[in-house]
């Protein structure tokens, strides 16, 4: 009976050994809406967005851009180590003002998802709940982003839930919004993030044919071993998002536990 149990917890260690090789590898994708002050349950304060990247900096991670991920899980390419990619969706203005000179100071880089009718505009959708609406980054705000090293990509063309459209619709949502920044960019657009993270598979399907490589969702499941590079997930930072707590989640050991919970959540 000893020796059953020793073979059992062996064989347990290595298994969970192998699932933390496993996932020092993977890549925590992070989201984020506003850095701001005001009070939004999206908006992470300068300061706080500041203690995180120094702790992030500080612990050895390297942020990497999508098309690094990209290639990693297309091709298998090498990527640094404790490797994080953090992304904001809508364009806010003050992402340009606040998060661009932070990224700048502690050397690393993200990626903004635009959409392409509210670009300078004040959008309709925070003004719900009493929240203060919030200003989109104008062209030339975009613009100096991607000259200062940060990646641009879709948020199609006016923030709709694509499930709830028809096929031609998500089409010119979809193609629309990738013209638009390339036509001012002069840079190919890769990457879509979908609305309130809400797709299935007709969005992908015609995402896929208008010439995107990858997509990123907002989906409560893991990026498991074979990555979906349609239906990423990414780690939602929120205001109560502690830094301590943000470091637990893209370190490989709470991956290691998240999934030893997703399987036995599945089994019953």
């Amino acid at each position: 009976m000893t020796i059953f149990l020793i073979t059992i917890f062996i064989l347990l260690m290595l298994y969970f050994a192998f699932l933390y090789h496993h996932f020092s590898k993977e890549v925590s994708i992070l989201m984020y809406h506003h850095i701001d002050y005001q009070e939004n349950r999206y908006a992470i304060t300068p300061d706080n967005f500041s203690k995180q990247l120094a702790a992030l900096k500080k612990k050895g991670f390297h942020t990497i851009s999508c098309d690094m991920l990209l290639a990693h899980i297309t091709k298998g390419q090498k990527l640094p180590q404790k490797p994080i990619l953090i992304t904001f969706d809508d364009a806010y203005e003050n992402v340009f003002i606040q998060a661009l000179p932070l990224l700048k100071k502690y050397q690393m880089t993200a990626a903004v998802f635009v959409i392409s009718d509210w670009v300078g505009k004040n959008n309709d959708w925070d003004s719900y709940e009493q929240k203060i609406s919030a200003r989109h980054m104008s062209w030339q705000q975009i613009e100096l982003w991607s000259k200062n090293g940060m990646e641009v990509g879709s948020h199609t063309n006016s923030h709709p839930h694509l499930s709830t459209l028809k096929d031609e619709e998500i089409f010119n949502e979809l193609s629309s919004s990738k013209m638009a920044i390339e036509n001012r960019l002069h840079l190919p657009v890769k990457f879509l993030c979908y609305p309130y993270g809400n797709f299935d598979e007709r969005a992908e399907m015609i995402a896929k044919k208008i010439g995107y490589q990858g997509a990123f969702s907002i989906k409560k499941e893991m990026n498991l071993r074979h990555l979906d590079p349609f239906a990423l997930s990414r780690i939602n930072v929120t205001p109560s998002l502690s830094v301590p707590k943000l470091l637990r989640k893209c370190l490989p050991w709470n991956k290691v536990v998240k999934l030893c919970k997703y399987k036995l959540k599945k089994i019953s």
